[in-house]
């Protein structure tokens, strides 16, 4: 008696819904509207706390004076409370002043070619140091940022690059020089003093033609 042959049955193509069931579940993901606006909230809530803060320390700061200067009056030394004051202020102001330029050109360094650009050309009036010694680094830092935005020739390494990243192009006395586009940039911005400290320093001694030996 011959064998009854064995069919295979044919395969059968899964279903997209079993596919869907099987693959792993990955969540969306969530983008919470307005969530650049709850950063700029965060931010704006932390100035004015700093703001209350300083405002706090300055009321503190007067009515601590003017505690002292009615004591000195009582007891006939007012003149000279008021001489010593004075003398505290100005030796405070000097030693803010010394501290915030040396934080600038701190902070200015790597970023410019001349650190000093920074004390020369940002407005010094918007830092300040506080009583307790701290600058606002990340305001400085911006403030140089913009600066290099605004006058992109004063950055440091130049324009122009030859050899390794590190090193910008320089002429036989190893002064780095400046390009045609650096001047015009500084011409258009009407920044005189920048190009008249470029030529005395001999960054320009290529774009004018100046031969040195």
């Amino acid at each position: 008696m011959s064998e009854t042959p064995v069919v295979a049955a044919p395969a059968v193509a899964p279903k997209p819904s079993d596919i869907a069931s099987t693959a792993p579940h990955v969540e969306p993901a969530v983008v919470v509207e307005g969530e650049a606006d709850l950063r700029d909230a965060g931010k704006k809530a932390l100035d004015a706390m700093k703001a209350e803060v300083k405002a706090a320390k300055a009321e503190a700061k007067t009515a601590s004076d003017e505690r002292d200067r009615l004591k000195a009056a009582a007891e006939g030394k007012e003149a000279e409370w008021d001489a010593d004051k004075k003398a505290r202020e100005t030796s405070d102001a000097r030693f803010s002043e010394k501290y915030l330029k040396a934080e600038v050109k701190a902070a200015a360094t790597g970023k410019l070619a001349d650190p000093s650009d920074a004390l020369r050309l940002l407005d010094m009036t918007k830092f300040e140091v506080s009583e307790d010694g701290d600058v606002d680094a990340d305001a400085i830092a911006s403030a140089i940022d913009a600066l290099i935005t605004q006058k992109p020739y004063l950055a440091a390494q130049g324009a122009r690059f030859t050899g390794t990243p590190d090193a910008g192009a320089r002429n036989a006395t190893g002064v780095v020089q400046l390009t045609d586009a650096d001047l015009n940039r500084m011409a258009a911005a009407g920044d005189d003093d920048g190009i008249a400290k470029a030529k005395a320093e001999g960054r320009l001694n290529d774009v004018l033609g100046i031969k040195t030996s």
